[in-house]
């Protein structure tokens, strides 16, 4: 059992939340948030590697796992995933061995391997690894908005209310209705009359609803660009004064490149020294990795079929 799955019970006993009463309604819509959130923040990260590896691969590995490791298999430097064997007193892995279908054997770190991550090594430390967590939770966010709106919709189909006393005085309300909605000009109906006072004649009562006041769905569109402007935040991407105010203000620009300075530069310096320590023990690899870049900026061409010379990188941007 997972860790994660070993815990959930007794957190949800001790925060009263339990995960099937907030999951978004439609799975679908998760799944397309997800891919849309990932295109997003790989889109945000600027990432170069020798052209022999797979940038796929490699992204899979650092960004949706939380690292990945780097060796020498047959005379080429090539990524792989990973599982610790033993730890060192800081429960930082010192033996690992491959656990992809391509077996390397064992490996020891700083000696024949290195390892790339971006929150913690230790694997159940204070962080957390990768950021398809982070992904999950905004793209149930972003669903379960779609899901609001598409509720809200429906209910405002729904503006009129007649409160008939049988099912003939429905159905002259459902004529009389239907006359008007096709752009009648006047309609004639006759009106209902009580039994307990012959003399008094009422019309059945109609209700217009509060559509208009209870109508949400522009708020939802709204604080849906706010949710994905929460999640650019989170991954390092530059989002100030998105909602197109006249004045730009520059203590709100300040204090947002202070968030996202803050959001990704852990990523950043555990990256930045891990690929220092690669470049040290197998050479000057075309190998980095920014945060808040985005692809133009420097992106690797995958060449895994090697087209091009296995220690060259062709960029472009």
């Amino acid at each position: 059992m997972s860790r994660k799955n070993f815990l959930r019970k007794p957190l949800e006993e001790a925060y009263a939340v339990k995960d099937k009463e907030i999951k978004a309604q439609n799975t679908f819509r998760v799944d397309y948030y997800k891919s849309y959130l990932w295109r997003l923040f790989l889109g945000s990260v600027a990432v170069k590697v020798p052209n022999h590896w797979s940038i796929d691969y490699f992204r899979y590995n650092l960004f949706t796992i939380g690292t990945v490791g780097v060796t020498k298999f047959r005379g080429v430097v090539v990524p792989f995933a990973y599982t610790p064997i033993t730890r060192n007193r800081w429960k930082y892995p010192v033996n690992v061995r491959s656990s992809d279908e391509v077996q390397l054997g064992q490996r020891t770190i700083g000696k024949d391997c290195e390892i790339l991550y971006l929150d913690s090594a230790t694997f159940g430390g204070m962080y957390a690894a990768g950021v398809e967590n982070l992904i999950e939770i905004y793209a149930e966010k972003l669903a379960n908005a779609d899901g609001a709106i598409d509720i809200n919709l429906l209910v405002s189909r729904t503006p009129w209310l007649f409160e008939v006393e049988n099912d003939k005085e429905a159905q002259d309300m459902r004529a009389v209705f239907t006359r008007i909605m096709s752009g009648v000009p006047a309609v004639y109906y006759k009106r209902a009359r009580k039994k307990e006072s012959p003399i008094e004649r009422d019309a059945p009562p109609v209700q217009k609803l509060p559509v208009k006041e209870n109508y949400i769905a522009t708020d939802v569109i709204d604080a849906k660009r706010s949710i994905v402007n929460e999640f650019l935040s989170a991954i390092g991407v530059n989002n100030a004064n998105t909602d197109k105010r006249e004045r730009l203000v520059t203590n709100e620009v300040d204090a947002n490149n202070a968030e996202l300075a803050a959001a990704v530069g852990l990523w950043q310096d555990n990256i930045d020294r891990q690929i220092e320590k690669v470049k040290s023990l197998y050479g000057d690899l075309e190998l980095s990795v920014k945060f808040g870049k985005g692809l133009n900026n420097g992106r690797t061409i995958d060449r895994p079929n090697g087209d091009l010379p296995n220690n060259g990188t062709q960029t472009i941007g």
